[in-house]
């Protein structure tokens, strides 16, 4: 059985290596991850291009099964799940369709590639990844 041990804890951005398709990448951040039973909570905190400071947090089960999910502007349902030892995946539904998916991935045990993906209006796909070293 897959084990989330290596994921958890903070993860600090290297700007150098995000390569975003929609919108700027951040200047500085970090992604953290920690675990609270079978709930996995995220937290994020950046410095965007311009030097505006932006923060996230949110929690998500993770089983590989859908949950509604409370920001409907966002999504309908989400689903996380740890498919192996180095791939955590997430994925937002609306209206039966994925929007929204996250795919994190351990290059090593203090590397980790963050790659988030959805639909824009016109229905074309964009792709946004980032490289973190964990602190």
């Amino acid at each position: 059985m897959a084990k989330i041990d290596k994921f958890l804890g903070k993860w600090e951005l290297i700007p150098g290596q995000a390569k975003y398709e929609l919108g700027s990448p951040p200047s500085s951040g970090t992604y953290e991850i920690i675990a609270d039973g079978d709930t996995l909570i995220f937290k994020m905190v950046w410095t965007d291009g311009e030097g505006k400071a932006h923060d996230m947090a949110y929690s998500e089960v993770c089983d590989g099964e859908f949950y509604d999910y409370p920001h409907t502007e966002i999504a309908y349902e989400i689903c996380l799940g740890l498919k192996s030892d180095k791939l955590l995946e997430s994925s937002a539904k609306k209206n039966g369709e994925i929007v929204l998916s996250a795919k994190r991935e351990l290059i090593s045990d203090s590397d980790l590639k963050v790659t988030m993906s959805g639909s824009l209006p016109n229905g074309a796909i964009y792709s946004n990844k980032a490289m973190y070293k964990k602190l």
